[in-house]
């Protein structure tokens, strides 16, 4: 079963008509004889994000929109509701050809509505706008023309009187109130599984800083192309044969900035016959609302998703040891774990939202070559309900499978001397090793306190040297403005209530951080020993910082590796050898 902010949700494919399907998505949606790949369910109205949408009808220019006549599993549905505010103005006026472009998805209905009073004046601005459309329209060939007509729809109510999703309180009500004009709906959107979820935030920050109209209804269309991530990874998911171990089961996991993080025991079977190993995290939000004991925060609504507003670091490590080390005698809560530093996964957390995260730690299954009892650790700053699981594969295609993970190199600051602190290392390779990688989950952090605006915000190139030929992770959408916003195919969640778009060293806001690895196996002498060393450059050469100076007084010049309290820029890494059998 899978959960998304506490609603369960089967892998099954099933068609509109109610019978299984076994074809992949893709083939369903695209056969128009199908009748689509989820049936559409009838359910209770419900004012809370993530759970099914229940069906309603709204008057159009048209005619009339019903969500369950155009739902079918193939498609999502993106709401945006004009409020009488300088946001929407420029949402309403901004790229709304954006939506229309053969990058953009076209397996979505967009549904415009207005809260404007008066009647007339509502229409007439829906008219203006459906104008508009059909001038873009005109320009594409017939069968595409009416593709888009059919799946744009003015509401002609009012965006105050439309049933349930009227009700629905603001995504979070820290930052849609401040943009989207206080307690009027916004919008929502119901993703390809019926679910109701947050629209979000059309700021883009590249054209806000150059003065320029940023608020972007083309963003709105990185929505349903989110969606369609979400769908074909679940399809493909339902369709390999895996066995799914859960480590924490919808735990609160905030532990604070100096917290060791949330702890929990697991029975671990011998999963030495798996050729793949996947981490599955649902990290939702809490509600407003749902703790009877805190007080609703003014300007919200209960069901309201109350997110953290930061992107953080959240790590899976897993102990060395069974029991704490240290315990507080009177609370007996934790206070040290020693040993409990081995990292399995790694990720950032979006900007005022959750996600769904499946990501490939493969080289991982080495850890797990025997039943076993395992105490793991996931620290988090900020609180969210986690459900964690370790998914292992069998996979036709693959033929080897890791049995041993040699540790090489961790981060640290970045400054001058950097280098400095890595010696070559000596390793054994055994000659029964079929296969090889260097493997590495490198991250960037801290920016403006240098002219290259490091770690967070520059191409760190880290290389690594084998038998002296050289392999390198490099990151080059840290210099990328759009950089994270490319990439929402790849599971970087979208329209988030900040900075999400700016491409990062290794990593982005809302997504997993991916695992680099290479096959090195040809430069390796099997069954003997190996030579490996390390080192980092930023932008192709040596890193020479200029760091500017923390009183604001252009560049520091005074002496040392780096200017004294300030966040000296750093890189979380975690580096192994795979020999795969």
């Amino acid at each position: 079963m899978k959960t998304w902010w506490g609603l369960a949700l089967s892998g099954l494919v099933v068609s509109a008509c109610g019978v299984e399907d076994t074809r992949p998505v893709a083939e369903i949606c695209a056969d128009p004889e199908s009748g689509g790949w989820r049936a559409f369910e009838d359910v209770e109205p419900t004012l809370r994000y993530g759970e099914l949408a229940a069906d309603f009808t709204v008057n159009t220019l048209d005619g009339t929109f019903t969500l369950s006549e155009v739902y079918d599993g193939c498609s999502s549905v993106v709401m945006v509701a004009y409020a009488p505010t300088g946001y929407h103005d420029q949402l309403w006026a901004n790229e709304l050809w954006g939506l229309l472009t053969e990058d953009a998805p076209s397996n979505v209905h967009y549904v415009f509505a207005s809260h404007l009073d008066d009647a007339t004046q509502r229409q007439g601005q829906l008219e203006f706008l459906k104008s508009q459309f059909d001038g873009f329209l005109g320009q594409m060939p017939a069968e595409e023309r009416q593709v888009w007509k059919d799946q744009l729809h003015y509401v002609t109510d009012d965006a105050g009187a439309l049933g349930w999703p009227s009700q629905l309180g603001a995504s979070n009500f820290r930052r849609t109130f401040a943009y989207h004009g206080g307690e009027r709906f916004v919008g929502m959107l119901v993703d390809r599984f019926q679910r109701i979820r947050p629209i979000g935030e059309a700021l883009d920050w590249v054209r806000s800083a150059q003065g320029e109209p940023a608020i972007l209804m083309s963003r709105m269309k990185h929505h349903a192309e989110y969606f369609n991530y979400e769908a074909e990874r679940a399809d493909r998911m339902s369709r390999e044969d895996a066995l799914e171990v859960t480590i924490f089961d919808n735990t609160n996991s905030g532990s604070g900035w100096n917290g060791p993080g949330v702890f929990t025991t697991a029975e671990i079977p011998d999963l030495s016959e798996y050729n793949q190993l996947f981490i599955d995290l649902e990290m939702g939000c809490h509600h407003v609302g749902d703790d009877p004991e805190k007080e609703i925060p003014e300007g919200a609504f209960v069901g309201d998703l109350d997110c953290p507003e930061w992107d953080r670091i959240t790590t899976l490590y897993m102990c060395d040891e069974l029991e704490a080390t240290e315990v507080n005698e009177e609370t007996g809560e934790l206070i040290e774990q020693a040993g409990c530093d081995t990292e399995i996964g790694r990720w950032i957390t979006a900007y005022t939202g959750g996600a769904n995260y499946v990501h490939d730690v493969t080289p991982m299954l080495a850890h797990f070559q025997e039943d076993m009892v395992k105490r793991f650790r996931y620290t988090s700053i900020d609180d969210y309900p986690i459900t964690l699981k370790l998914r292992a594969v069998n996979n036709p295609d693959i033929d080897v499978r890791p049995t041993q993970l040699i540790e090489l190199y961790s981060g640290g600051q970045l400054t001058s001397a950097t280098n400095d602190r890595y010696e070559p290392m000596d390793v054994e390779i055994p000659a029964s090793a079929k296969k090889v990688e260097v493997a590495a989950v490198i991250t960037g952090h801290s920016f403006g306190k240098d002219t290259k605006n490091c770690a967070e915000f520059c191409n760190m190139e880290h290389h690594f040297m084998l038998n002296g030929t050289q392999f390198s992770e490099t990151h080059e959408i840290a210099n990328d403005s759009y950089g994270c916003l490319g990439l929402v195919s790849e599971g970087v969640v979208p329209n988030q209530f900040g900075s999400w778009q700016f491409g990062r060293a290794g990593w982005c806001p809302g997504q997993e951080v991916t695992m680099w690895r290479e096959d090195v196996t040809n430069v390796l002498d099997l069954g003997s020993t190996n030579n490996v060393d390390y080192g980092v450059t930023v932008d192709g050469g040596p890193y020479e910082p200029v760091w500017y100076d923390p009183e604001g007084n252009g560049i520091w010049e005074g002496e040392g590796d780096h200017p004294p309290g300030i966040w000296v820029p750093e890189y979380k890494m975690s580096s192994w050898l795979v020999v795969y059998e």
